[in-house]
């Protein structure tokens, strides 16, 4: 068992906990979608985390609109919820 309690050890010291409470939340986006407007029919995606901006993706400015209004909610979701404190604002983009 002292082998098992070592490897976990190791295994922690070398793991990003910030690196592994996104991986959780990005597995948990869609649900957090239809948790805060509703409804998920694949139109809203998490693009990138830079600079402790999350940039969200969508393909209608529609979705960006309703995002805007719902920019507190989902902030406040992401650090109570998710632990991610280094995520200060956000940004929603329509894609390309």
């Amino acid at each position: 068992m002292k082998e098992l309690k070592e490897l976990l050890k190791k295994y922690l010291e070398n793991t990003n906990l910030e690196e592994v409470k996104f991986f959780n939340f990005q597995k948990a986006w869609p649900d957090i979608v239809i948790k805060i407007l509703g409804t998920n029919e694949g139109h809203i995606f998490i693009k990138n985390l830079k600079n402790n901006i999350l940039i969200i993706e969508t393909d209608h400015c529609g979705w960006i609109q309703l995002l805007q209004t719902k920019q507190e909610e989902l902030l406040k979701i992401i650090k109570t919820d998710y632990k991610l404190e280094n995520i200060n604002s956000i940004s929603v983009v329509l894609k390309k």
